[in-house]
């Protein structure tokens, strides 16, 4: 239903990926993978990329199919802190390399010696392409050998789009994912999702 939407509104490519378990380990691409009927108390994680008229957009929701347990919330907790330490650092005339940092400075508070845990990358850019190359470079798969910078210092411009979805999932937990389009304005960052970010309650059909 969610393809429908985005391609009846002039989208050249879309792709979802759905989570919908008791404990969200990560992100389901495949249909196969989404086989499971979701129930009352399951972990939602809902993430879309689209492409319209050359340009890439994508963002990241979650919440739960009922109730949401306290694991479920300290994840959001978790991800929806390092997000906005990500956004406080993502000025104009700033360090790029700086707004990774402040991510993984909380993502570290929270989690010190686990770095062995699933995650994608915390962030990157946007443009003609899904994940700009220059753009994207300060932010790394967790699940990638660590490899040195390339390029350092790089400079934050007004005009600039990026993808800030910081996520975790320690194993054994419920994990976490939430992510929105960030543009450089004069001043700072400036979303471009209108979907709130909050943990979102979906409800339970009778």
């Amino acid at each position: 239903a969610m393809e429908k939407v985005a391609c009846d509104a002039g989208a050249e490519h879309v792709l979802i990926w759905l989570t919908a378990a008791p404990r969200a380990e990560t992100c389901h691409f495949y249909r196969e993978d989404s086989t499971r009927v979701p129930r009352p108390g399951d972990q939602i994680l809902c993430g879309i990329y689209t492409l319209y008229r050359g340009h890439w957009g994508h963002g990241i929701r979650m919440g739960c199919f009922g109730e949401g347990t306290r694991g479920m919330l300290r994840a959001y907790g978790i991800v929806r802190e390092m997000q906005d330490a990500g956004l406080a650092a993502l000025k104009p005339g700033h360090d790029l390399y700086t707004v990774n940092d402040a991510m993984e400075h909380v993502f570290a508070r929270y989690f010190p010696g686990r770095h062995e845990m699933f995650r994608f990358r915390s962030a990157h850019g946007l443009g003609h392409f899904s994940e700009d190359p220059l753009t994207t470079d300060p932010f790394q798969h967790g699940y990638l050998p660590h490899t040195p910078p390339t390029g350092l210092p790089l400079e934050i411009r007004k005009g600039m789009l990026f993808e800030l979805h910081p996520n975790c999932f320690p194993a054994g937990a419920e994990g976490a994912a939430i992510g929105d389009m960030v543009h450089v304005g004069e001043n700072g960052p400036e979303l471009l999702l209108t979907f709130p970010r909050e943990f979102r309650n979906w409800g339970t059909r009778p």
